[in-house]
Parts: C-alpha cells; structure tokens; sequence
C-alpha cells in the first residue's frame, strides 16, 4: 500500500506542480521553467503568477499557504494547474494575451485536463481581510460618508475629492 498521508502538503503541491508542468512540455514539445515557488499570498488569492519588472525574467509561483492549509488536496487540485496554465499561456502564447483569455482555457481543459476553467477559487476566506472605513461628512444634517481605507487615503494624499450626491458639498473627514 502506498501511503501519501506522511509527505508535507508543501511537498504534494510542488509534485503536482512538477506534473503539471511535464504534461504541458510533452503537449507542446518544449520545457516550461519558473524561478522559484513562494507561500507568501494571503487573503483571498490562493495563487499568482508573478514576473519580474522586465519581460525577461523567469516567473515566480506564488500560492496561499493559509489556504493550502486548511482546503489541503482541493487546493492543490484546483490552484495548481490554474497557474501553470497561466505560466504555460504565458510562456508559449506570450504576455499579451488575456489572463483567462481562450489559450488559457486551452492549456486548463486540453493540456492538463481539467473538467473545466474556473476562474476564481470558491474556498472560504472570511478571515481574509478586514477592511477600514473613514468616517467623512457633508453639509447634510446627520449624515455620515464612509470612506474606505483607500479613498482616505487618496484624499490625504490630494489625489482626489469626493462629494456628496445629495447636496453636492465636498466630504471632509471627522475628527476621531
């Protein structure tokens, strides 16, 4: 009996990584390579696939170690080829493609054999991210803008201003 209970969900990751990857390279006859694979995602990305600043540097495979955690073998089977497609589409059709674009379905559903191409993950991230809102007002009577965390700071930065679409008065924070 061949027991895979003791290998590391680390190590089954990069396995089917590997058998990913030499499913894609006897398909289109050429090796697909990546510079390295980081567990450093978090939130509600459980994979990305990341190239340096210039087009010539090889592709880092980034993946949610949180997740990997907690979903185990569903992550790897649905994550894992969802970002070697997209390093294969990349590598062999170039950059300009869409992300999930037709070449990208080709390589999910032809080349790896995926049942189908989900875009997006459905594994729960409720503790993923919390966000921040900023209480702002108008000249409306007891009326209170919540800004997120983003639009405030766009405002503190003066890179944008915002206004009620009530009065049309522009929103200034509160002090807290």
């Amino acid at each position: 009996m061949n027991d895979v209970t003791h290998i590391t969900l680390p190590t089954r990751l990069n396995h089917a990584l590997e058998d990913c990857l030499r499913r894609a390279a006897l398909h289109f006859g050429r090796a697909f390579a990546y510079e390295k694979v980081v567990m450093n995602l978090r939130g509600r990305a459980a994979g990305q696939i990341r190239y340096g600043r210039r087009g010539d540097t090889l592709a880092e495979l980034r993946f949610n170690a949180a997740l990997l955690e907690r979903y185990g073998q569903a992550f790897i089977d649905e994550v894992v080829p969802h970002e070697v497609a997209h390093l294969v589409a990349y590598s062999h059709y170039g950059t300009k493609i869409r992300p999930h674009g037709k070449e990208w379905q080709y390589v999910m559903c032809e080349v790896l054999g995926q049942k189908e191409a989900r875009v997006t993950h459905q594994f729960q991230t409720e503790n993923a991210r919390t966000v921040r809102y900023f209480d702002y007002r108008c000249s409306c009577p007891d009326t209170i803008h919540r800004l997120s965390a983003i639009r405030h700071g766009k405002v503190s930065r003066r890179k944008a201003r915002y206004q009620c679409r009530r009065c049309g008065e522009p929103l200034y924070a509160v002090a807290s």
